[in-house]
Order: structure tokens, then sequence, then C-alpha cells
């Protein structure tokens, strides 16, 4: 593994002597004063009550806050606030962009993406994890159980890496266990695509951070399963493999130096387990697992039972949210739509096709997209009854909306005509739609307006006035973004400047590419694709719901990245992501040890 250097005369420790300014880090930065701490009782955006503080770190502070929009359960809200650094704001941003297209039970989920006013900061919500850090919950417990745990941790960073990303800073910090017992990833501000240079930026936290990153080399997947190995090392021997207190001399000890073995440390750890952790710690990716299912197969080598690569639960986590394929010219044309309204340039999008071609899915797409730039984003669906009261009700929570009365709202409920000129179409709207020109007026907004076939006449008619009025040329700051099923006929006509992105069906390239990265990178055979295409005519849901059916009955399974098909391709059977692993019991039953020393205090 090279290393890159400015001179043939450095050697030794000196060749790690890197910037700290080269360092995206997640954690030990000084934290930006905060210019308002939310008490509990106090609401944020108008919508989140706080009920108390969970945490304060780096950049940012949790809190658990009820939102009154989803009152069956609280939920948890990072903020960002006074922090002024773009890169950190960035990473923020990216977390939310990341954690929004990813699914699965071992992975935190988010909710919604908002902007405090000018300067109030960003927040995003999540789902609230009342549980530990890995290496407490591990502290003390059966070895079946640290190996559960371990496997959860797994399955979570094998999705991660199905589709297409790394985590960058794998941590006991940044794995969590509930109460129940669920492994559950977090923290995905410094993950990136797998593939996208990092340039002479390191991105994680030192004391984990893998060999290739510090030398600059290429980074894959392999590098999250190394901190992972740090991860565990840290648990089973109660200390890191690598410490100092000087960063150069731990980046040489990453590279260079063998970390003594575990059952050195704690001769309660069990001998395969060590074996695992060190081959994790290998310096050379090529010697360690090829990738987080591998683990998992070797853990299950030495586990009594059975241990399950992804069982249903999180089998379904792939399913339910394939990678978005074929649609890059419709999010290209989405994406210049949303910059031209932060110029102050509103219009009508709609988007169009048969059920099934995956009209929800962009719209969802283009909705987080809307949020992460910081615009006031509502969504709604045509069968909702007062959709556009309910839309113009949501906008209140925006903290840069401080009113929205409007006075040329006196339009009553019926269908008349739009009077000529804008003026005269905004005295006709209704007082719901109205209200919500009022708040374009005061900052961007973006509406999205999912399946209007399904909205009543009354909601039908609102839509073609303000369809008329954003062709206008004093139209405000208002990105209307409507999808239509239109199975076959037509959704009518639409005023003069309308952008129509009608979808098609996805083809046979894009169908093996959303088949494939369902379950990871293996591509899926040609004839398969060629099959599923001719019976599915390529629209996204019927291609979905086809693999969904084909799941259950284990006529097809992917067994260490290969295609298996029981009774060849003609069969109609079932596609599963993860093999069941059954045992033999290599080892003979005896009580479980506690493996894990508990954690020293600080």
């Amino acid at each position: 593994m090279a290393r890159e250097s400015s001179s043939d005369h450095t050697s030794g420790r000196d060749a790690f002597r890197t910037p700290i300014s080269r360092f995206i880090v997640s954690s030990g930065a000084e934290r930006p004063r905060v210019e308002q701490e939310y008490e509990p009782g106090s609401t944020i955006a108008n919508r989140y009550l706080v009920d108390k503080t969970l945490g304060v770190g780096g950049m940012c502070t949790v809190y658990l806050v009820g939102d009154k929009t989803r009152k069956d359960r609280p939920v948890a809200l990072k903020l960002v606030a006074g922090e002024t650094n773009s890169v950190r704001i960035e990473t923020f941003r990216n977390e939310f962009r990341i954690l929004s297209h990813l699914e699965h039970e071992n992975l935190i989920r988010v909710f919604d993406f908002g902007v405090l006013g000018a300067d109030g900061g960003f927040y995003y919500t999540a789902e609230y994890i009342d549980g530990k850090d890995l290496r407490e919950a591990a502290a003390g417990v059966p070895e079946e159980t640290l190996v559960d745990y371990i496997v959860q941790a797994c399955r979570g960073l094998e999705y991660v890496h199905s589709r297409g990303y790394i985590h960058y800073d794998v941590k006991s910090g940044n794995i969590l266990v509930t109460g129940d017992g669920v492994v559950k990833l977090t923290d995905f501000g410094l993950s990136a695509l797998a593939g996208r240079g990092l340039g002479k930026r390191i991105r994680g936290t030192p004391a984990y951070t893998s060999p290739e990153i510090i030398m600059m080399a290429d980074v894959d997947a392999r590098a999250d399963l190394y901190s992972l190995g740090v991860t565990l090392y840290e648990i089973v021997a109660g200390t890191q493999p690598f410490r100092t207190r000087d960063l150069h001399d731990l980046f040489h000890k990453h590279v260079a130096e063998a970390p003594t073995p575990p059952r050195s440390v704690n001769p309660d750890v069990p001998e395969y387990l060590e074996q695992i952790i060190l081959r994790l710690l290998a310096k050379n990716p090529a010697d360690r697992f090829g990738s987080a299912n591998a683990v998992i197969a070797e853990l299950a080598r030495f586990v009594e039972g059975e241990i399950e690569l992804q069982p249903a639960s999180s089998v379904e986590g792939y399913l339910r949210t394939p990678p978005l394929c074929g649609r890059e010219k419709e999010m290209n044309q989405a994406a210049f739509a949303l910059g031209q309204l932060g110029k102050g340039s509103g219009r009508h999008v709609v988007i169009e096709g048969v059920k099934g071609i995956g009209r929800t899915r962009l719209l969802r797409e283009i909705f987080y997209s809307a949020q992460i730039e910081g615009y006031a984003a509502v969504f709604g669906r045509g069968s909702e009854p007062g959709l556009f009261s309910s839309l113009a009700d949501s906008l209140k929570s925006f903290p840069q909306i401080e009113s929205l009365d409007h006075p040329g709202s006196e339009g009553g409920e019926d269908g008349r005509s739009v009077p000529e000129g804008a003026a005269a179409a905004k005295s006709a709207l209704p007082d719901a739609l109205a209200r919500i020109i009022a708040a374009s007026e005061q900052t961007p907004v973006v509406i999205c307006i999912d399946d209007l076939q399904d909205a009543d006449t009354y909601s039908q008619k609102a839509i073609k006035r303000l369809s008329q009025l954003l062709a206008t040329s004093s139209a405000p700051p208002l990105l209307l973004i409507t999808s239509f099923r239109n199975d076959g006929g037509s959704p009518g006509t639409y005023a003069p400047g309308v952008l129509r992105l009608s979808l098609g069906p996805l083809d046979r390239g894009e169908i093996g590419e959303a088949v494939s990265r369902m379950f990871g990178q293996s591509r899926a055979p040609e004839i398969f694709v060629s099959r599923l295409a001719d019976s599915t005519g390529g629209v996204p849901h019927a291609v979905v719901e086809t693999v969904r059916m084909l799941v259950a009955s284990g006529n097809i399974t992917l067994v260490e990245g290969k295609w298996h098909f029981r009774g060849g391709v003609e069969v109609r059977g079932s596609l599963v992501a993860g093999r069941v692993l059954r045992l033999a019991g290599r080892r003979a039953r005896r009580p479980s040890p506690q493996i894990c020393p508990q954690p020293r205090a600080a």
C-alpha cells in the first residue's frame, strides 16, 4: 500500500505527520455557542414540544419532543444552531439525505428536515431510541447476546453497503441497542457513496480509522469493517487496540503495528471471536472479510443454533425501498425547478404516468430534496379531506412564516372562473389557497400533492386556479408539484409553462440495476432480468412486487453474492436476500460466560 510523500527521505512515524485540517471528524470539535437553548415545555418550529434534552455534543443538541402531527409517539429532534462552518452544515444535511433513502430494522429512521429561520439553525427528526450504546449494552452480557448484537450490526452494515454507501464512522457510540435488544446504526453524517474520492480529507474518528483512509488509498466498504473490528476489540478487551494521545503516532499504529491479541488482555474472550476481530483489523483490506455478511457467516460456524444473514423482517427493508433507478432526467429537471424557486420563480410541475410507474416515489424524492434545501415544503394527498386547509396549517410550523393572512383572500369555494390578470387571480382564490400564497410571499414554498386524481372537484378546480396563477409573470415563489395517475387517458389541459414529467417504463438495463442493488452489488443474471422485464412491462412497482412475491418460497436465493435458481429461471418461486445458516453445533453446550468487561469509569 503506497503512501504519498513530499520527500523520499521521510520515514518512520514522520511519514504519518498529517495536518489536523485533513480530518472531517464526528466528535471532539469545540461546540459553537448556541443562541437559544430550548427548555422543557418550549416549542421548536411551532410544531415540536420539548420534553427534555437527550444529549449535547459536537455541533448538535438532541431533544426528546412531541410532534403535533405524530401524536402516537415521541421523536428525537437533532438540532444544529449557531454553526457557521459550511462543511459541518453540509455534514448535517448529508446525514438526513442518506437516511431518507434507507430503511432497515437495524438503522435509525428519519422523518422531517427543517430550517429555523435565517440564523436559527437546522434540524431533523428521527425515531427516538431509548437505549444504550453498544459498549454499554454489551457489558456483562452472555456470549450469545453479544454475538446477536454483532450480527445485527453486520446486517445493518450489509444493507448500507448494498445501497452503495460507506458509513465512515462506525464505533460504539454510533451503534445503539434498544431495551428490546434491537441494534440501530446511527450518525450517518460522514457517510458517502462508495467510490467517491476523499481527496485530501479523512473521514471518521481517528481511533477507528482504517489504514487505507489514512494512506489515501482506494476505500470501499471494508473500511467500515476495520472500524467494526476496533469497536469489537474495545468491547471485549475493555480498551482500544491502539492508545496514544499523539494523533500521528496513532496513525502509525493503525498502519504499521499489529494489535495485541484480545485474549492477552481478557482471557475470557473466545478464541473464534478473537480471530474474527483480528481479521477485521487486518492492515490490508484484502485480508479482511469481504463483506459484513461474511462476518455473520463466520460467526455462524462457531455458534449453536441458527443465524440468518437477513431475516424476513430485514429482507423487507431491501424490498420496501429499492434504489431509485431510471429517473435521473426527471430528478435533474426537478432540481432545476428548485433552483429557480430559490431565485423567486414559481411554477407547476406535474408527474404523470400509469399506476405503479413510480410517481409517488419520485415525488417523495423531490420533497426530501426541497426540505434539505431549506424550503418550506409540505406534503399532502389528493384524497385528504380539507386538503388545502391542512397544507396551509402545516405551513404555520415554519418559523420564517409569520402570518398567513392574505388581504385579497375573499374567494369562495365555488368553481367560478379566474378573472384575467394575476391580481384578479389571487382575489378569486379560496381562503385556504390564499393563505398558502401569503406564506410564499414570505419565503419560497414547495407544495407536493400525491394522487391528484383522487381529489374532489373543489380541490381539482383550486389546483387549476393556482396553476393559472403560477403561469403569470407575477407568480409568487411557490413550486407546486402534483402527481396524477394517467391510466391511458389524459389528466387534462394545463396552463402554459407547466412542466410535465411523464414517466415511462424502465428498460432492461434499469431493471437489472434496480434488482441487483436491492440485494447488494451482485449483478442479476441477464436471462432473469429479461424474463422480469417481459412479465412486468418495466413498471417499477410490478418489478418490486414480483420480486416480493418471489421471496417466500425460496426458489431463488442469493448465496455469498451468487444467484441460485431452484428449477431454473422459469421458476415462479421466491427470491431470498439471505440464507439460513444451519449450524451443527461446533462446540458442546455449556453455560455462556460473560466475556465483556464492565466499562471503566472515565
